[in-house]
């Protein structure tokens, strides 16, 4: 079986301030929210071999908040550029591509990426992702590669 954990990053400040869209940072109602998140995922016993996220300031900043409340450490956090303005089908495929040993993957990125890759694996996965939310899919399948919405189960979605 293979876990996944897809995490939206929390509410960042608003786009219009002048600074660049890949540096901007959280808003504290975001720290906030993401350190619920977190705080959740552990109130759940979830447990996470490996996480990878956007290197976008707000979504590193969510996941590191996230693993910090999981025991997770953070040095162990794979930034991946092609996270940053990716596609659902971009995401898939690096998914795809991951090591069989690993079997519970959190990664933390951007809308409207992360809802269309959950709803593009899960069927059951309706709704459109708020910031700071997490939804949890397992899939029947012993390798990343053949990860599909013909083997997956919506195990559950949570906002902060």
């Amino acid at each position: 079986m293979k876990i996944l954990y897809i995490l939206r990053h929390a509410k960042a400040s608003p786009k219009n301030l002048p600074i660049d869209d890949f540096y901007r940072p959280l808003y504290d109602k975001g720290i906030a929210d993401a350190d619920k998140t977190g705080m959740l995922l552990k109130s759940m016993n979830c447990k996470i071999d490996k996480i990878i996220s956007s290197p976008a300031s707000r979504a590193i900043a969510t996941a590191i908040a996230v693993a910090k409340k999981i025991d997770y450490d953070e040095k162990n956090i794979v930034q991946e550029d092609s996270f940053y303005e990716a596609y659902a089908e971009d995401l898939l495929e690096y998914l795809r591509n991951i090591k069989s040993y690993e079997n519970s993957i959190l990664i933390a990125g951007h809308n409207p990426s992360l809802t269309n890759l959950a709803s593009m694996v899960c069927k059951k996965f309706t709704t459109d992702m708020a910031t700071g939310s997490v939804v949890c899919i397992h899939f029947n399948c012993d390798n990343w590669s053949e990860i599909s919405s013909k083997n997956s189960e919506l195990i559950f979605y949570i906002e902060p």
